[in-house]
């Protein structure tokens, strides 16, 4: 009798039971041996499902984001000031170049008064994620490329953007108001991008990372 082959082996295993085992953590090759099959047949699983599996070394910012928002209860468009004014963060709204979005130094947090509302609310969430993941923050300043590939930015860049994406469109989230759709149009995303106060950009980048086809 042949040996069932891994795809054969995953048949039963669900989109949301693996889910739950990446979010907890569970490297490729661990979940592998969980269910008894070569590492590349979990990738190809996720990729099936639209399952975005993080490199290990970004699940931090993952976490953070999701102890954040278990803690305040925080639910879209998020309440950013109230989890900074808690956290004995101080936001400030300056003046700066077009080309910076913000800083940090400290718990001090500036944002560039220029930008608009939706940008306003990226930065200031990339700046908490330097702070919560305790990044170097004695005076880190960020340029407007915060929505460039993650390929073009450094780790802590990586880091802080992932945990802005999460904070500010959690994947349970959007996984919810898009399940009754079988294909996502522009009007899906101005409009989803409105409800969760984020830009378009920022959102159709982040539906592509979590496994969603635009």
């Amino acid at each position: 009798m042949a040996r069932p082959r891994g795809r054969d082996k995953l048949k039963h295993v669900t989109k949301e039971e693996l889910q739950k085992l990446i979010e907890a953590g569970k490297s490729h090759s661990e979940i592998a041996e969980i269910y008894n099959v070569a590492k590349p047949s979990i990738s190809r699983k996720a990729k099936r499902e639209g399952i975005m599996i993080h490199e290990k070394k970004m699940y931090p910012a993952l976490f953070a984001a999701q102890k954040l928002a278990r803690k305040y209860k925080l639910m879209p468009p998020t309440d950013l000031e109230l989890v900074c004014e808690q956290e004995g963060l101080h936001v400030v709204f300056s003046e700066f170049a077009p080309s910076i979005s913000g800083m940090i130094e400290g718990n001090e947090i500036y944002i560039n008064k220029n930008h608009s509302k939706s940008r306003q609310r990226f930065s200031l969430a990339h700046e908490m994620g330097h702070y919560f993941l305790k990044h170097n923050t004695n005076k880190h300043v960020d340029d407007t490329v915060m929505f460039r590939k993650n390929a073009d930015s450094s780790p802590m860049e990586k880091e802080a953007n992932l945990f802005a994406a999460e904070l500010l469109m959690p994947k349970n989230a959007l996984d919810e108001a898009l399940k009754d759709k079988e294909n996502i149009d522009t009007d899906d995303i101005e409009s989803l991008a409105a409800e969760f106060e984020v830009s378009s950009i920022a959102l159709s980048f982040r539906l592509q990372n979590i496994g969603y086809q635009l």
